[in-house]
């Protein structure tokens, strides 16, 4: 491996797509056939290592001259592993046991366990979606009190605007939505997945990808390569490109609007679609 910096580098890290769909399919496990170890342990240490299939660097495991970078980067050519199966197949003792033939066909068995579940939800998204109904708002007086007329007007129909886009979404995205709004510190892909009840994060990873897809919430995709804990759930508030049309600050508002309230909660607005509960 080349040290960190070199002009010539092989070695780059994922794109984020890549790396999210590295952990959907890999079920928090091992690729290693037999293997049970956790790539995200209960303690939140994240163990997990991406190794490549068709080595990037010149002298290493399995490495084919004519592969461009991006060949190398993508998700076909990657697994996660343990610390301990990613050395056994890049060792230069015990390297030459373990062909790409092999690797890719360990890959694939792996993740199929978890792929089939994971496309299992595009009927459930296409069934449930439709059947969403909103409650809108049309004053907004406990939500923002006091606010002019000229104000009101334009600041119910964004309410709204956002309520129709999570109208779109399955329920299940939406409770996750409702809990990540009701965090005060940051979240792991794996933890909200047992939150979700799932010891493998298939239906967690659908459903982030899902939030994502409509600028909502998203994975942040850290430097997995060196070593660092890769898979944070963040609110998607950017100004430039979420669906909130600027008004950056309406999660927080939001939640400081319901946090003082015994009649409503996130889930009743978020989940049940209840705009109205701000009037």
């Amino acid at each position: 491996m080349n040290a960190k910096g070199a002009s010539e580098k092989n070695r780059m890290e994922p794109l984020g797509q890549v790396s999210r769909e590295l952990w959907i399919l890999s079920g928090n496990e091992c690729a290693w056939a037999g293997c049970s170890e956790r790539l995200l342990a209960e303690d939140g240490a994240w163990i997990g290592e991406i190794a490549h299939i068709v080595g990037a660097e010149t002298g290493s495991a399995r490495h084919d001259s004519s592969w461009t970078k991006d060949q190398l980067r993508d998700a076909t050519n990657l697994v996660l592993l343990c610390p301990s199966h990613h050395k056994r197949i890049d060792h230069p003792d015990s390297r030459h046991q373990y062909s790409v033939e092999f690797l890719r066909k360990m890959k694939e068995d792996h993740e199929d366990r978890f792929r089939r579940a994971f496309e299992g939800f595009e009927e459930e998204f296409l069934n449930v979606t439709g059947q969403n109904r909103v409650t809108p708002c049309t004053t907004l007086d406990r939500f923002q009190p006091g606010q002019p007329d000229d104000e009101r007007s334009w600041n119910v129909e964004c309410v709204n605007r956002i309520a129709d886009h999570l109208a779109t979404l399955t329920l299940g995205a939406r409770q996750v939505l409702s809990f990540l709004m009701s965090l005060d510190r940051p979240i792991e892909i794996f933890e909200l997945a047992r939150h979700n009840g799932e010891s493998e994060p298939v239906r967690t990873g659908r459903l982030m990808q899902e939030l994502e897809n409509r600028k909502l919430a998203r994975v942040e995709t850290g430097d997995v390569l060196e070593g660092e804990v890769p898979y944070q759930v963040i609110l998607w508030t950017d100004a430039q490109d979420s669906v909130l049309g600027g008004w950056d600050t309406f999660w927080d508002e939001l939640r400081g609007c319901l946090a003082s309230r015994a009649d409503a909660t996130l889930d009743d607005v978020i989940v049940s679609l209840d705009f109205s509960l701000l009037d």
